[in-house]
């Protein structure tokens, strides 16, 4: 199927737009593509693009723009009029109906929308798709334990998606195709206020000697393999923590309304959280829970060192 000139991703649901994005990315990488970022108000460098693709670039290109409304039309106008094979357009916008620019009248048809419901209905939203996660791995969940996963964790689709991703390793780890309560009591990371802990501290500071050091000295006081427990006690509620503070300060929340919101102490959160959540950003925090994800599975699946992939996985983000 031929490629359209240009796509727009738009829409308020940004965990959702986020992924699409992001695997829309993997994909035309794996097929060759190079990928170029850039923001709607660079002229120059999208320009330059633009101008130079299929001239001084031999492989197809990927300009993926953020604040595409900012685009000056004649830069791509000749693109979108008379498209070159050599290049696509991912336009990223924030908006559900974005305008202004080269987004009036943009084809509906090349148009792909992650709208967020009323948040009356945000826990309807999140377990369906919670639903609908488990439905794309071929594994039925129950709309009943869908609606139960939410009411426990809460309707943030990212803290959603990373306790379906745990479930849904395990479930392929036991071989069944229908994910009941004790799959997902197995695995669900309680959301806890923590203490700090010389662990948590020193993964907070993303100081690979540190985080060495700490995970070599739990490993030796504990007895056999210790991996469930420092994901389930220490790392997992922490870095779901961060994860929540970087969506949030993302969005310009202060800290006294998030940890109101959240039901944290201002001090705890601005002094003890902030500054994690600030040194790993929400895709640090989203490959360390995958990190946690492989490790856990590692242990359901019998492999033999789960404890060695949690430690390379967690000292290899951290540099």
């Amino acid at each position: 199927m031929k490629n359209p000139p240009a796509l727009l991703v738009a829409g308020t649901d940004e965990h959702r737009r986020r992924v699409f994005v992001r695997d829309f990315i993997s994909k035309f990488s794996k097929d060759g593509y190079l990928v170029h970022p850039l923001d709607g108000t660079d002229h120059h460098g999208l320009g330059g693009v633009v101008s130079s693709v299929g001239v001084l670039f031999s492989n197809p290109t990927l300009v993926v723009v953020t604040h595409p409304e900012k685009v000056k039309p004649e830069l791509v106008e000749d693109h979108l009029r008379d498209p070159s094979p050599y290049l696509l357009l991912l336009l990223v916008s924030e908006e559900d109906k974005p305008t202004g620019g080269i987004l009036d009248g943009f084809p509906a048809a090349h148009t792909k929308t992650f709208s967020l419901p009323p948040f009356y209905k945000m826990d309807e939203h999140a377990a369906d798709y919670a639903r609908e996660l488990c439905k794309a791995r071929g594994v039925d969940l129950p709309e009943n334990l869908a609606r139960a996963l939410v009411k426990k964790v809460g309707n943030d689709l990212g803290v959603v998606s990373f306790e379906i991703d745990k479930a849904l390793h395990l479930a392929r780890a036991l071989g069944v195709k229908l994910l009941e309560p004790v799959h997902i009591k197995a695995t669900m990371a309680p959301l806890v206020e923590l203490d700090g802990g010389t662990l948590v501290d020193a993964l907070g500071t993303r100081n690979r000697r540190a985080i060495s050091d700490e995970l070599s000295r739990y490993k030796k006081s504990k007895k056999g393999d210790p991996t469930i427990e420092v994901c389930g006690r220490s790392i997992t509620p922490a870095v779901l923590r961060w994860l929540q503070a970087s969506y949030l300060h993302g969005k310009s929340v202060s800290p006294a309304s998030a940890a109101g919101r959240v039901g944290s102490s201002p001090w705890y959160w601005e002094h003890r959280v902030l500054p994690s959540a600030r040194n790993w950003g929400v895709e640090g925090c989203r490959d360390l829970l995958g990190v946690v994800a492989k490790s856990q599975e590692a242990v359901f699946s019998g492999a033999l060192n789960p404890w060695g992939i949690l430690e390379s996985g967690v000292l290899r983000l951290a540099r």
